[in-house]
């Protein structure tokens, strides 16, 4: 059977199709990651799997409808954002470690900073939990992204707590070539001659400067995905960190663009270290605590496989 009439036969029976694969996805999936030599075998090769299922059509029942129904929430999303979306699909989750931390994390009432929100899959989460007392600072600098941003925001009426802003978070104000890509997921500020696909300009702020025009300080929690930015990021953020003693921090470890921004692993671990964190858990499968220095080694053989969520506590 050629992969056209595959592709025929998965936009004609796509939603049945859709709804057998899920199941059997999650329960192979559920059983994989359980067990971690299997996990570390064909944890990579489901994904892949994955990758060719989505040629067939068999998603194209629920991506055509531009918005997904999903954990109580309506997702508005472009053809930019369609990997996030697909994944959603697949996994009916996103990011489950991560999720499950930022539910673990927040309370009613606190402040949620969220760098990179794509189309706010984490902004709604955190809206939800804290509440109209609470707020949420949702930083999208691409503009087709963050128009699903707003939408989504408003579709599940948020907007009473939730700041979307088109910064890109860094060091200070600035200028900045900003790389678009055909995936939103990646785009990111440029290093050196910038994206494949063409740049934008785009205004940078410090979170510093940027809360001390808001005029206010609190902030609980920062979930950080900027795609190799988070050490400018940080350095942004010293009078944030001294002013929030219990804040905490999710940020990726994406080994290639440490390396891509000519940065060291220890770099932003030190200055997270300077800064008064001193507990380190990776969220991956099982969630895990690494020592820096020590680990630096386990940490950057997992990366290998996977970026990584690190949630940085003090």
């Amino acid at each position: 059977m050629n992969l056209l009439l595959v592709k025929n036969l998965g936009n004609s029976v796509g939603p049945f199709l859709l709804g057998v694969y899920v199941k059997a996805r999650q329960r192979v999936r559920g059983f994989i990651i359980m067990h971690q030599v299997l996990d570390r075998y064909l944890g990579n090769m489901l994904v892949k799997l994955d990758l060719l299922i989505r040629k067939t059509g068999i998603l194209n029942s629920e991506l055509r409808k531009g918005y997904l129904d999903h954990n109580g929430f309506k997702i508005h999303f472009g053809k930019e954002d369609s990997d996030q979306a697909a994944f959603i699909v697949t996994n009916n989750d996103y990011e489950t470690e991560t999720r499950e931390a930022i539910e673990n994390i927040l309370e009613r009432g606190d402040v949620f900073v969220d760098l990179g929100a794509n189309i706010g899959f984490f902004t709604l989460l955190a809206a939800r939990i804290v509440g109209p007392e609470g707020k949420v600072f949702a930083f999208e600098p691409t503009p087709s992204t963050r128009k699903f941003l707003v939408k989504n925001v408003l579709e599940n009426d948020f907007n009473d707590r939730v700041v979307i802003e088109n910064y890109a978070i860094s060091d200070r104000r600035s200028k900045a070539k900003f790389s678009v890509t055909a995936l939103s997921e990646y785009n990111s500020i440029c290093v050196g001659e910038g994206g494949r696909e063409g740049t934008i300009e785009v205004d940078t702020i410090s979170l510093d400067e940027y809360f001390l025009e808001k005029g206010m300080m609190r902030v609980d929690l920062i979930k950080m995905d900027i795609e190799g930015q988070e050490l400018p990021a940080m350095r942004g953020m010293g009078n944030i960190n001294e002013g929030n003693q219990e804040i905490k921090i999710i940020f990726e470890y994406h080994k290639e663009h440490i390396k891509y921004n000519k940065l060291t692993s220890i770099e932003i671990f030190q200055l997270l270290k300077d800064y008064g964190f001193k507990n380190f858990t990776v969220l991956f499968r099982e969630p895990y605590k690494i020592k820096i220095p020590d680990d630096l080694k386990i940490l950057e053989s997992a990366a290998t496989r996977a970026n990584l969520n690190i949630l940085a506590e003090k």
